[in-house]
């Protein structure tokens, strides 16, 4: 099975979960199409991941099951997707399914919306699940963003006025900390 791969070929958890996201993504990217004849759960989009035994690949498969969940099962709507992540009982997981989602609707959205919507959201779910809702949207523009520029649309949305003092403060240091690695600074 191409997870026993990901054990095979993953030196260290890291490699194993890198391994692992792209084998769930692709699942939730046949999950998504209909022609592909393989089902997931309406109800319970994550059922998968409840099935894996090993941390290091669970995390990955609630991370990477955002494409079925935002975009098949909740047309996009990033609040209606929001449920399915709040209603997962362990922290971590619903963390990790958010900051997919966040992040498939941010980098679907680069430009194309008034990120005051993705702010809404992220302030209107539950609390253990906001700031990882704002860093998820953020990494999306990011990952999105017209290369070399990825920091203009993180700017625009870091400093929507919705955002109180420390949410900008967060959001800012994340977009710092990512422009950083990449030898750029605001």
């Amino acid at each position: 099975t191409p997870l026993s791969l990901c054990e095979t070929i993953g030196g260290t958890e890291e490699e194993k979960n890198r391994c692992a996201s792209g084998v769930f993504n692709v699942i939730a990217l046949y999950y998504a199409n209909p022609k592909s004849g393989l089902k997931a759960s309406n109800k319970d989009p994550y059922l998968i991941c409840k099935d894996q035994t090993k941390l290091y690949f669970q995390k990955p498969c609630y991370d990477q099951m955002n494409t079925y969940v935002l975009f098949k099962l909740s047309q996009g709507n990033l609040m209606e997707a929001a449920t399915f992540a709040q209603n997962l009982t362990e922290d971590e997981f619903a963390q990790a399914a958010m900051h997919g989602l966040a992040g498939a609707f941010g980098q679907s959205n680069v430009g194309k919306i008034n990120y005051s919507q993705a702010v809404k959201v992220c302030k209107t779910i539950q609390p253990r699940l906001k700031s990882i809702c704002i860093e998820g949207f953020l990494m999306g523009l990011i990952e999105g963003g017209q290369p070399g520029q990825e920091q203009t649309e993180g700017k625009l949305f870091c400093s929507n006025e919705q955002l109180n003092q420390d949410e900008r403060e967060f959001c800012l240091n994340l977009l710092n900390q990512y422009l950083e690695r990449v030898n750029t600074k605001l």
